[in-house]
């Protein structure tokens, strides 16, 4: 049997007299739609060639612009992955407690009670030197003293003179000395007052801040955080976009085959319409009236089953376009979910990266800035404390150089006392007053002596305090390590700034071509309507077929065509697709009578037409392997 099942009838352009009027009609007509039918078929695919390529290229330019979209928003998640924020969390809160611990180092206790100290020993001068002054005013009365009872004596009296003249010397060296004490002990009890203030603001001020360098941690980790869950859940929604993408696309190019397996029915259809035109036109002896009545129901057979694969081929090419048409619009939602993931990275009020208002980042770099213009006025207050307690120290030195004159004047109305009585005993009965005022010098001296021991240890103390007070300034004004720190956390915020501007450029250029990408897939799909002409030429031509098949019909009957099943089981062999072979088998078995048993046996296959449902339908088209 040939390829058309028709080995044993061999068409002739019978001559019009020899056949019955209904089946010139009939072969006549063939021989002049058939070639209508066949031309109508090349334009269904062949015209719109272009038109494939073109959408072929628009799917291709959008997979890897997903692509491209897909590993900008890694990027972006990346750049707030656990890794990274977690090493720049863990750097910035060892900083500031760096910071913190550096504060509480310069704004000390220590500094506070040297000062207390020298106020205190200050105070006790003050009171010591209202000692002397009283000294003074006893010695300046034992001076008037002396000389009266020298200008008594006469000329016995005359070293007594001397005498009065050393004590009212020494009087006045005393009340210089005291002045000056004085006037330091205000000046020191001034300057170190305003240390202690200054130090108790700067304590406040210290205190201050690094609570708000602890509250800075805790929102910073809460935040930084709070920024790591929300980027690793956003990861595996990016992730998950894009498997949805990747799936629409692959579902996609699946259906793309749509194009050759239509082309390769409509031209399998093409060639069974050339196969009867053929045997129409096969010029050899004349048929039997019989011979022409197989082929006229031949000819219904063929083209009853092209008008099944064509309403097959019409069918899946539909939802094969609408398919991509729904793909393409799934995978502009899936993209537009992608961009939507990069609005949730950048949300405001602290929930994402950047945005219109105050981002996480953007949020912990002002902290961070306005803890450094806080510790750079604390590190300036340190410098202005620095200085105080220079000026302590160089009074306090100052001062210490006074123990000596001190202990110089008490040797001096000691030793004034000793002469005082060496020359009363030397003028005898006659000095005995005089005696009297040596007496009165020797208890002064003694007096003195206590009084200059007693500030003489107030100055070694206010001394003692100036050597730490001055230590303690080096602290103040060498701000070496806290200027190496502020410039860390500088770092930090560059890093910070550096970082808020790389994802916030990110989030718009992911932003902008997620929308324009999903607008793409929008426009491409919107854009597919050429199925509805397709289907629409198939359509006609099946049209066209199907009345050839009813004329057929009228005028063979399908219980008159005695071999009628071998020319079914023939065509069979001629497809080369498997949905044609299902398609053939389905409408085969439709037009078999009950004779023809058992049908799954007749054509070789272990499948019933139930298998050729709408699902196969569909999952046979898709699993089609074209090449």
């Amino acid at each position: 049997m040939d390829a058309t099942g028709l080995d044993n009838i061999h068409g002739s352009p019978v001559e019009a007299a020899s056949l019955p009027a209904e089946e010139q009609e009939f072969l006549a007509r063939c021989r002049q739609v058939l070639p209508e039918l066949s031309h109508g078929l090349d334009k269904v695919i062949k015209a719109r060639e272009d038109v494939f390529l073109d959408l072929g290229a628009g799917v291709q330019a959008f997979s890897l612009e997903a692509d491209q979209l897909a590993n900008q928003a890694e990027v972006l998640v990346g750049k707030t992955s656990q890794d990274v924020v977690g090493e720049f969390s863990r750097s910035l809160d060892a900083k500031l407690e760096e910071m913190s611990s550096h504060c509480d180092s310069i704004t000390g206790l220590g500094a506070t009670k040297d000062l207390d100290v020298v106020l205190q020993a200050v105070d006790n001068l003050g009171k010591l030197i209202g000692g002397f002054r009283r000294i003074v005013r006893q010695l300046e009365m034992l001076g008037i003293s002396t000389r009266i009872e020298s200008s008594r004596l006469g000329q016995g009296g005359l070293g007594f003179l001397t005498l009065a003249d050393d004590v009212h010397k020494l009087a006045d060296r005393i009340v210089l000395h005291c002045n000056q004490i004085a006037d330091k002990g205000e000046h020191l009890t001034n300057v170190a007052g305003n240390a202690s203030q200054g130090i108790t603001s700067l304590r406040e001020k210290q205190e201050k801040c690094s609570e708000e360098i602890l509250a800075h941690l805790r929102k910073n980790t809460n935040q930084l955080q709070e920024l790591m869950d929300s980027s690793q859940n956003l990861s595996h929604i990016l992730a998950d976009r894009s498997r949805d993408i990747a799936a629409h696309i692959g579902e996609i190019v699946a259906s793309l085959q749509f194009h050759d397996i239509t082309r390769q029915q409509v031209e399998h259809v093409q060639e069974a319409m050339g196969d009867i035109l053929a045997v129409l036109d096969n010029p050899e002896e004349s048929q039997q009236d019989d011979q022409t009545k197989e082929i006229v129901s031949w000819t219904g057979d063929v083209c009853g089953l092209q008008v099944s694969q064509l309403e097959h081929a019409s069918n899946a090419f539909f939802q094969a376009v609408e398919r991509i048409k729904s793909g393409l619009a799934e995978a502009g939602n899936s993209v537009e979910e992608m961009g939507r993931v990069g609005s949730h990275v950048a949300l405001d009020q602290g929930t994402g990266l950047t945005g219109s208002g105050n981002s996480i980042l953007r949020s912990i770099e002002e902290g961070v800035t306005k803890t450094i213009d806080t510790v750079m006025d604390i590190s300036a207050q340190g410098e202005n404390m620095g200085q105080m307690m220079r000026d302590v120290a160089d009074t306090v030195q100052e001062m210490s150089t006074f123990v000596e004159d001190i202990e110089n004047v008490g040797a001096e109305i000691e030793l004034i006392a000793i002469n005082a009585s060496v020359k009363a005993a030397r003028t005898g009965d006659k000095g005995r007053a005089l005696g009297v005022l040596a007496e009165s010098i020797q208890r002064l001296s003694k007096e003195a002596g206590t009084m200059t021991e007693a500030v003489s240890h107030e100055l070694q103390s206010i001394g003692e305090s100036a050597q730490r007070l001055t230590q303690g300034a080096q602290v103040y004004t060498d701000n070496t390590s806290m200027q190496a720190m502020i410039e860390d956390l500088a770092e930090v915020v560059s890093g910070l700034k550096t970082t808020d501007a790389e994802v916030s450029g990110l989030f718009t250029e992911l932003n902008s071509q997620a929308a324009h990408l999903a607008g793409e897939a929008l426009l491409l799909g919107d854009s597919l309507d050429f199925h509805h002409l397709v289907a629409e030429e198939i359509n006609n031509v099946s049209t066209g077929l199907e009345q050839m098949v009813d004329q057929a019909t009228l005028i063979v009957p399908e219980k008159d065509s005695s071999s009628r099943a071998d020319r079914l089981k023939g065509m069979l062999d001629r497809y080369t697709m498997e949905a044609e072979r299902l398609v053939h088998e389905s409408g085969g078995q439709e037009q078999q009578t009950a004779a023809m048993e058992p049908e799954s046996e007749l054509w070789g296959l272990e499948q019933d037409a139930n298998t050729l449902d709408s699902g196969d339908s569909e999952e046979n088209w898709d699993n089609v392997d074209l090449f």
